[in-house]
């Protein structure tokens, strides 16, 4: 996850604010961790053969195999590079997170209070962190 978080915080660069939010949110466990699995490392390897004339780093790769693992399409995140990616080979992604940087969390935060059902709450995995049911 370490690298998840290392990822999130480059994005979150150009405010401190945002950044020490996310690792107060980080540190009262408002997320669960979806952790890689050693057969995740070859998918990964898969991955990063194919999509070797792209940028992805490892937390990109990883994202995917997680979404593959978990069957989920909707991904948040800043990096287009997910408009190229595909899941399964063939399926795309639905980027649901394009916000300005310094906003990027308080549109979560505003997201979380909107959902009252657990059931109506989106399924993807937030930098492989998935939501919590206390939101």
């Amino acid at each position: 996850m370490i690298y998840l978080v290392t990822e999130v915080m480059w994005l979150l660069s150009s405010n401190w604010l945002t950044q020490n939010e996310f690792l107060l949110d980080l540190a009262k466990k408002l997320y669960d961790c979806v952790p890689l699995w050693p057969q995740d490392f070859t998918r990964i390897a898969e991955l990063n053969a194919k999509y070797a004339d792209l940028p992805g780093d490892f937390a990109d790769l990883s994202l995917i195999v997680i979404s593959e693992r978990l069957d989920i399409a909707a991904i948040a995140t800043l990096d287009s590079d997910f408009d190229i990616y595909r899941r399964y080979r063939k399926q795309p992604f639905e980027r649901i997170f394009v916000l300005q940087y310094e906003s990027q969390i308080q549109q979560v935060k505003i997201l979380q209070e909107d959902l009252s059902n657990e059931s109506d709450r989106p399924k993807f995995p937030l930098l492989s962190i998935k939501w919590r049911s206390q939101f």
